[in-house]
């Protein structure tokens, strides 16, 4: 399916202001399974809300199985039930194979997403931490928003934190959105022309900078603000640790186990420890 065809496929209905979003959560990943439970069990510990909510993924070459491995072998008992991993639209996680290209394999999963009848798309990053009420604050974010305009937003605070020392630093977003936590409705999308860039550092400003020169005041803005117990945390790894931590940073161990649910946390170990056994990166002192 091209890029053009996906977008045929959005449905046409009326704008429902009376019932909660729809939120999709779109996950571009490949050869990351092994840390791929952090950014999946944040997903599935979200809080209860007014929302309803769904995980697209796209593996790339990677077969999808080895991302079922990976979460079912650190938990198979408590939020990882292997029913929810199954490729089905009738449960909470659904697998994609969309292409090659990554700029063609986000543009087709947020297309998909539309078409699926998703009235907002955000950012879910790999190998991401999200807060339990991420989704929640934004369904709250954008209740008086009109959803027949554009409507951007995201947190403009948080962390980066090696995954091998959890040594962190503030996530700096001059721009106003951290780009891992991006979301925008239909509207906006269509309005912006979709992401122009491959998916590298910019690809992110560069469609909030599309949509704004296109539509400007119309775009309804919200910033997801939150307090340091409730932030999202971007890990870094291999190559990126010597771009995204400049710093040594800070200790966060004891800072993230009192953030995160503890499944979750455990992900993050289970993590750093198959980065330093099979030496990916090597351990630091």
């Amino acid at each position: 399916m091209t890029v053009g065809q996906a977008r045929a496929k959005f449905p046409n209905v009326p704008v429902d202001l009376q019932r909660p979003p729809r939120i999709a959560c779109v996950c571009l990943t490949e050869e990351r399974a092994p840390i791929w439970p952090i950014a999946l069990t944040s997903y599935l510990t979200q809080i209860e809300g007014s929302f309803s909510t769904r995980l697209f993924c796209d593996t790339g070459h990677t077969r999808w199985q080895e991302y079922v491995h990976a979460a079912w072998a650190w938990d198979s008992t408590r939020a990882l039930a292997e029913a929810r991993l199954w490729v089905s639209r009738d449960y909470d996680v659904m697998q994609l194979s969309l292409g090659d290209a990554l700029t063609f394999r986000i543009e087709r999963l947020v297309c998909h997403a539309f078409a699926e009848g998703a009235d907002l798309v955000t950012i879910w990053d790999d190998d991401d931490y999200a807060p339990p009420d991420r989704l929640q604050r934004i369904a709250t974010a954008v209740a008086d928003l009109d959803p027949a305009q554009p409507i951007l937003g995201g947190y403009n605070t948080g962390w980066f934190v090696n995954l091998v020392t959890l040594q962190g630093e503030p996530i700096d977003c001059p721009w106003g959105f951290w780009g891992g936590s991006l979301t925008f409705n239909k509207v906006a999308w269509e309005a912006a022309g979709g992401f122009r860039d491959r998916i590298v550092p910019g690809y992110d400003r560069s469609f909030v900078s599309d949509l704004l020169e296109r539509r400007g005041q119309s775009v309804q803005r919200f910033v997801l603000e939150a307090p340091a117990e409730s932030q999202p945390v971007a890990f870094s790894h291999g190559k990126n640790i010597a771009t995204w931590l400049k710093t040594r940073g800070e200790p966060m161990a004891t800072r993230l186990q009192a953030w995160m649910p503890p499944v979750v946390f455990e992900a993050v170990k289970a993590g750093q420890a198959f980065l330093i056994e099979r030496r990916v990166v090597p351990p630091q002192p």
